[in-house]
């Protein structure tokens, strides 16, 4: 569940008799210091969605001089309100020391079986729609004849208004898990299909957590 981390490839496999490409140089104990006097990252992260805020506290981790430890707390924190509960209790565990048995580990774990539950309860609501909504071929066809519209697919392939709030729901939780790709891919084909999102959408944001990364340089 932990989200994906975006690398860029220094050379291909397949790059023939070309040099290999030169490695980044490595940030000194000087420079990560002078990083850490100018980072931001404690005033903007309040305003930004938590899945924004993970690159963030990455580059905290990586380039400053911030303790390890107080990156990977303020991590744990933003991760609360997700549905990251695996990466939640590895960090935890990691921070700690505490056994997968101790109380609070174990109450994580309840929370982990929750989360799957309600997925496999979302993915059952949304079958109907994933059927149609994830067969490139058939959105292809649809697009095609200009019937890619919620009204065609109400008619004519009975997945009502109700359901495509569902498939919503369903992309918005696998955003929470961190399935940032699935996620983009339904949202993608809502849109297309509604042109906005429900009313009733909130976004979760980072403050108060991310604080507590900034508050310690090594």
């Amino acid at each position: 569940e932990a989200p994906k981390r975006h690398k860029i490839a220094m050379a291909s496999e397949d790059a023939g008799d070309a040099p290999p490409a030169e490695a980044p140089s490595q940030t000194t104990d000087d420079e990560a210091t002078a990083l850490a006097a100018y980072d931001l990252t404690h005033k903007v992260a309040p305003y930004l969605d938590v899945h924004l805020v993970f690159p963030l506290l990455e580059f905290l981790e990586e380039n400053t001089a911030f303790e390890a430890a107080s990156v990977q707390k303020a991590r744990l924190e933003l991760l609360a309100p997700t549905n990251m509960v695996d990466y939640a209790i590895e960090i935890h565990t990691a921070l700690t020391g505490e056994s997968e048995d101790s109380a609070t580990t174990a109450e994580m774990a309840a929370r982990r079986d929750a989360v799957f539950e309600a997925m496999e309860a979302l993915e059952t609501k949304t079958e109907r729609a994933r059927s149609v909504l994830e067969d490139k071929e058939k959105i292809a066809e649809l697009q095609r004849d200009g019937n890619f519209t919620a009204a065609y697919l109400a008619e004519h392939l009975e997945i009502t208004p109700a359901m495509l709030d569902d498939y919503y729901d369903n992309a918005k939780f696998l955003y929470e898990c961190g399935d940032y790709e699935s996620a983009h891919d339904m949202l993608d084909n809502y849109l297309q299909l509604v042109g906005k999102t429900p009313a009733t959408t909130t976004t979760t944001t980072a403050a108060g957590a991310a604080p507590a990364a900034a508050a310690a340089a090594a």
